[in-house]
């Protein structure tokens, strides 16, 4: 199947894909792929012609994986854009953690309320943990999809 993909505005890839009439043939096909490529692809900030390219479904496939990342260059091709996608990455673990810290506040609380200093301090401790976790080094990560998948072990246990 044909898709039509383009740059956004925040140059990020968006795949557009048609819906055929079933009983459509080919070239009845391939004019409505063209006819939703004039309709659906949004012109430039300026009100020119966005760029956009036809390709197979099959060539987007590892698009799947952390989604945001990917644009394409001036010739259609897809590019992973690694730094982009570890700011993702980021963000999905600041997302994580945010309940495993308010649980913490609660346990800081309740060690200050009793006076226990080495519960105290071993919150504080595992706090930082959590809040270190965004400068962890992701550069064995080195495709989308175990980028996509990586996950710390703090983020899954604690």
């Amino acid at each position: 199947m044909k898709i039509i993909i383009y740059r956004d505005d925040e140059n990020c890839l968006v795949v557009c894909c048609p819906c055929y009439d079933e009983n459509s043939n080919e070239e009845q096909k391939y004019e409505f792929l063209l006819y939703v490529q004039n309709k659906d692809v949004p012109r430039l900030p300026d009100g020119s012609v966005r760029p956009s390219w036809i390709l197979e479904s099959e060539g987007v496939k590892e698009t799947v994986f952390l989604r945001n990342a990917w644009s394409v260059d001036d010739n259609g091709n897809l590019i992973f854009l690694r730094d982009r996608a570890i700011e993702y990455k980021k963000e999905h673990f600041r997302y994580l953690r945010k309940p495993f810290l308010e649980k913490l506040d609660i346990a800081f609380m309740k060690a200050l309320e009793v006076g226990d200093s080495a519960t105290v301090a071993s919150v504080v401790a595992q706090k930082q943990i959590l809040r270190d976790i965004t400068d962890i080094d992701m550069s064995q990560h080195d495709t989308p999809q175990k980028l996509h998948e990586f996950i710390p072990d703090v983020l899954k246990t604690v």
